[in-house]
């Protein structure tokens, strides 16, 4: 299965292209029924909790082609891509105080590492 990016910014699966092994447990937050979305939010959750430098929509989106996600036309997902495949996530951890300021600029806070830290070895 692939995740593609429709019109409207949701993630949606590309039933002709090759399926993504899952490197997950599916008990692990966050959870939705696109896993691409799943994947993206706990690659997001990672990508906080080891505090990684630089955009972590550009690396959420390298660390999903990697696994094998692509656009429905068989492309590399972009940065775009990948935030909204992780929308959910970053909205949830704004709701906790984990990211401060908006979508547009972003900041960590302590207690935010501290929960992605929490969540992954739940």
């Amino acid at each position: 299965m692939a995740c593609s990016c429709s019109p409207r910014g949701h993630v949606e699966y590309a039933p002709n292209q090759p399926a993504c092994g899952g490197i997950w447990p599916r008990e692990c937050l966050p959870t939705s029924r696109d896993q691409c979305e799943t994947q993206a939010g706990l690659i997001l959750l990672t990508v906080i909790a080891a505090r990684a430098e630089g955009d972590p929509d550009v690396t959420v989106a390298r660390l999903l082609n990697a696994i094998g996600w692509v656009n429905g036309n068989g492309t590399n997902l972009g940065r775009r891509a990948a935030g909204q495949a992780c929308w959910d996530t970053k909205t949830a951890l704004r709701r906790l105080g984990a990211l401060t300021g908006d979508w547009r600029s972003e900041a960590l806070s302590t207690d935010g590492v501290n929960f992605a830290r929490a969540a992954l070895q739940s």
